[in-house]
């Protein structure tokens, strides 16, 4: 099949879907729409294509190699300085989209979660 041809089948297939499909739904339309080869040919291409391949071994000139630019300047560096933040580690959460408009920023998630904490709390001991 051309490559145009499953430009077309591709486009066709996601005009198809209904207005309220999700990003999963596209995807799993995708996924399983017909492109010329069959199912077991692309999984076979796909485990080929994931096996471990051996790792060079890094050559001692690279790994002695100096990549320091000459313009980064360290001299005023503190050694340190950042370790005990980075030791407390840090939680990464993503928001949906359809709440960025009620929490703008991390102190809005914060303030929120903060009223929610104690409802929860009394719920896990009661």
């Amino acid at each position: 099949m051309s490559e145009s041809k499953i430009k077309e089948r591709v486009i066709d297939a996601v005009r198809e879907l209904p207005d309220d499909a999700t990003v999963e739904d596209a995807m799993e339309r995708l996924y399983f729409l017909e492109l010329g080869s069959s199912v077991r040919d692309s999984q076979r291409d796909a485990s080929e294509r994931t096996m471990k391949k051996e790792k060079a071994r890094p050559r001692a000139a690279d790994v002695d190699r100096d990549t320091m630019r000459p313009e980064y300047d360290f001299s005023k560096g503190v050694r340190g300085v950042t370790a005990a933040r980075y030791r407390e580690g840090t939680n990464v959460v993503v928001l949906d989209p359809s709440v960025m408009d009620v929490f703008p920023n991390s102190e809005a998630v914060n303030e929120a979660l903060r009223a929610l904490a104690p409802v929860l709390r009394r719920r896990r001991r009661g």
